[in-house]
């Protein structure tokens, strides 16, 4: 723990150009980058002032950070939740602590607006990419567990009444893509979209 804190989350972006996060997709520095593009729309599409817009950038960028750290190397299941206590240890805002401990929600939304900008720039960001290059789940094979992302997105969308069209945030997740040439999603896209909230409706709230 000592030994990770001797480098801010920020210092930590340069190493995240050595991690990949999907062969044909790029590092997670440049999914960060992704990221943070993608939670500054997300806020501008649901209307936060300009300093929630800012914390959703700034954690955004900062929530991978976590993977290069020791403690996270050695037990996974501890990302972003370190993430979370080493923002808030070197006395970022309460709000991009905050959120980027709670990027990895699925049971239940995040806590904030802010969190649910970063949690959901992760998961559009991961499903565009994928879904762009024709990862796409079938039958009862998903490696890249993109159902339970969709889940995420629904459930958060949902609970948190966020109104948002998925088509304009799936083309601006594409987007960040467009320099490594993908430019565009399978029709498949939206029927998993229709499946996700067919799933939600029947599973969790019981329609």
């Amino acid at each position: 723990l000592t030994t990770d804190r001797k480098l801010r989350l920020a210092e930590r972006l340069p190493m995240l150009e050595q991690v990949t996060f999907q062969a044909r997709l790029g590092s997670y520095r440049a999914k960060s980058l992704r990221m943070r593009r993608l939670a500054g729309w997300l806020a501008q599409q649901w209307g936060l002032g300009e300093g929630e817009r800012a914390a959703a950038e700034q954690a955004a960028e900062l929530a991978k950070c976590d993977l290069t750290t020791d403690l996270v190397k050695e037990f996974p299941e501890l990302q972003g939740i370190m993430g979370g206590h080493y923002a808030r240890a070197e006395g970022v805002s309460e709000a991009v602590a905050q959120a980027i401990a709670d990027q990895y929600a699925w049971e239940i939304p995040p806590r904030s607006v802010v969190g649910a900008a970063v949690s959901l720039a992760d998961k559009f960001d991961t499903i565009a990419g994928m879904f762009a290059i024709g990862e796409i789940p079938s039958g009862s094979a998903d490696p890249f567990g993109l159902r339970r992302q969709g889940n995420g997105i629904v459930r958060t969308l949902i609970e948190r009444k966020l109104k948002l069209s998925l088509g304009a945030a799936l083309q601006q997740a594409l987007a960040g893509y467009a320099e490594i040439g993908l430019r565009e999603l399978p029709a498949a896209t939206g029927e998993f979209f229709k499946e996700r909230l067919s799933f939600y409706l029947r599973d969790s709230a019981g329609l």
